[in-house]
């Protein structure tokens, strides 16, 4: 019998699959990880890192929308120091829209690590496993970074490990006392960790990645990747509510994912029956799914002169609307 294309990949995990129930920890996955590596002939001799040689690179970043953002100006200077290496992006399913159009890497992969609830570490980290197997050991990358600085509550970390790649690059886990205690031993997911104890914006953070690779930083500006379509949305948005180009426009984000990072809806109430009656602006409320209630209950304690899209725009469609407003007021969210 002819076997499938994948059957030695299949095999070797289904051998370790029964391990893998009680892969909690960072020295466990190294243990089978290297055994499955090596079986598979994914390890190359010697540990030299050689930028010369890396022609496929992995990116991890499974963060909210803010530290996403932030990581426009790495994933822009990474392309300008390997123009021609293929780059895969791997980001959360909500995050897919944010970096979609982005133009330096190759593409985006999505994975949920958190989609089943009170799952214990050794199954997320089997799923990341699963992910490499399916969507990652064919690239056969020779770099896999994690440019993460905080602790790793997402556990990036095991999936830029069980990627394959010879090389890997992460912050290192004693950087700061918290992700000392919460991320522990996963240094030993890295063969080379970068210390950045010193206090850093997190755009320089991701960009002394680069320059530990050896580039130089030309730009360290942010950037969002939008097309022709999220502006024409943004705009029928405006036009519907007879929001004209010559009015002022600003934009309230009253929502952020836990309650106590929002300012009371009494206050965004006040401050836009103020600005309404005082300035004649025209007031648009903005947020993802989920915090729609938010939005009616705002627009009918402020009234008329209110524009309330949360949760009907992509976050490209909210950035474009954005564009046109001369004010943003919000919480501590993306």
């Amino acid at each position: 019998m002819k076997r499938r294309p994948g059957y030695l990949i299949d095999a070797a995990t289904s051998g370790v699959r029964s391990a893998l129930v009680y892969l909690d920890s960072p020295d466990k996955a190294v243990v089978i990880g290297e055994f499955l590596f090596r079986l598979l002939g994914m390890r190359r001799q010697g540990s030299t890192f050689d930028l010369s040689r890396v022609r496929c690179v992995l990116l991890v970043r499974l963060d909210e929308i803010g530290d996403v953002t932030l990581t426009a100006p790495f994933l822009r200077e990474l392309r300008r120091l390997l123009p021609d290496a293929w780059i895969s992006l791997v980001v959360k399913p909500a995050i897919y829209n944010l970096v979609e159009c982005c133009p330096y890497v190759n593409e985006v992969l999505t994975y949920n690590w958190n989609s089943l609830r009170y799952v214990g570490r050794a199954q997320r980290h089997w799923r990341a496993l699963h992910l490499a197997v399916r969507k990652l050991w064919r690239r056969r990358f020779d770099l896999a970074m994690v440019p993460r600085w905080e602790e790793d509550c997402y556990h990036a970390s095991y999936v830029a490990y069980f990627s394959g790649a010879p090389w890997r690059l992460g912050y290192s886990e004693k950087v700061g006392e918290f992700k000392r205690r919460f991320n522990r031993g996963f240094d030993r997911l890295f063969t080379h960790v970068l210390d950045g104890t010193a206090p850093r914006h997190e755009v320089e953070r991701s960009l002394d990645i680069i320059r530990f690779l050896g580039g130089t930083v030309h730009e360290t500006r942010l950037e969002l990747w939008l097309n022709a379509e999220d502006a024409d949305v943004a705009s029928r948005a405006l036009t519907a509510e007879h929001v004209a180009p010559t009015d002022l426009v600003v934009a309230f984000g009253p929502g952020a994912a836990v309650p106590r990072r929002r300012w009371p809806l009494d206050h965004f109430a006040a401050l836009g029956a103020w600005l309404i009656t005082e300035l004649k602006a025209r007031l648009v409320l903005i947020g993802g799914p989920g915090e729609e209630a938010l939005g009616k209950e705002l627009q009918r304690r402020i009234g008329a002169g209110v524009v309330d899209v949360v949760g009907r725009l992509t976050l490209r469609q909210s950035a474009a609307l954005l564009k046109r407003a001369h004010l943003y007021i919000g919480n501590d969210s993306g």
